[in-house]
């Protein structure tokens, strides 16, 4: 399992520096963050390792955010997963799922709980919307980074909303998220 995420790790840092095709280079760059579901899922820590790690994972967080911010360049450009904000979406998986497990189940987590069931949606819909609305607010003149961010997250969040919306209530919008709902396939074997 950890030569597994070490391989994966290093695919990463290989795809920063060769010049892959599209497809070998993006499934190098993200494999890393998919592969932290499975490490978290598969991993068991004692309590105390546990408040180590997350003290670890928020103190690398905000490293990262904050050798982000002082990168210079195209820092806002984060649709993609690169050697300078690789900092802040690595550990923001573990924090956003540890944070999420702790919350109380109160009025705002029930809020995002009703949503799971939607989740493909959102996944699929945030990174266009986000790519979009991140150009339109800056081509607005919006460049301070925090606030760019904050308006990002929010809007990105109520456009994914909306397309949950429309899936739910248009069956084309639907079947383009589930078309194994609508499409009859039969299972026929080959060995027949």
């Amino acid at each position: 399992m950890y030569l597994q995420g070490g391989i994966y790790l290093l695919l990463f840092f290989i795809s920063q520096f060769v010049n892959f095709p599209y497809f070998l280079a993006q499934t190098f760059t993200w494999t890393i963050c998919f592969y932290m579901g499975y490490l978290i899922n598969n991993i068991k820590i004692e309590n105390r390792g546990k408040k180590i790690l997350l003290i670890a994972f928020i103190v690398i967080f905000f490293i990262g955010i904050v050798q982000q911010y002082f990168a210079g360049g195209n820092w806002y450009r984060t649709n993609l997963l690169t050697k300078s904000n690789f900092l802040t979406k690595l550990t923001s998986i573990p924090l956003i799922l540890y944070l999420f497990s702790r919350l109380p189940k109160n009025k705002l987590f029930k809020y995002f709980e009703k949503y799971g069931k939607y989740s493909l949606i959102i996944y699929l819909v945030h990174a266009p919307s986000t790519s979009i609305i991140r150009v339109i607010l800056i081509k607005l003149g919006i460049s301070n980074y925090f606030l760019l961010v904050f308006l990002i997250t929010v809007i990105t969040w109520y456009v994914c909303l909306f397309v949950c919306l429309l899936a739910k209530k248009f069956t084309i919008f639907n079947f383009l998220f589930s078309p194994y709902k609508y499409l009859n396939f039969h299972q026929r074997s080959i060995y027949r």
